[in-house]
């Protein structure tokens, strides 16, 4: 609960409030840097951080949360029911 909590105040909980800053955040940055790295969609770590600070800075990430919470919020709804 606590690192939920962490990533909401990140990625700023409701789209209104400002995203959190701090060391948090930083390593938001970094692990999301590298990710972004590894999948070709940023040159290095500095174009990484950079990518993923704009996306956290215009919402988008929290979008995406979102969307995935939703999305296994409803697969789990469903899991065990006969297709039908």
């Amino acid at each position: 609960k606590h690192n939920a909590e962490m990533i909401w105040r990140i990625l700023g909980r409701t789209g209104r409030e400002r995203p959190a800053h701090g060391p948090g955040r930083e390593i938001v940055l970094a692990n999301a840097s590298a990710a972004l790295v590894v999948a070709g969609r940023a040159a290095d770590f500095v174009a990484g951080a950079r990518l993923a600070a704009e996306s956290i800075d215009s919402g988008a990430a929290r979008e995406k949360i979102e969307a995935l919470a939703t999305f296994t919020s409803r697969a789990e709804q469903g899991h065990g029911q006969a297709a039908g």
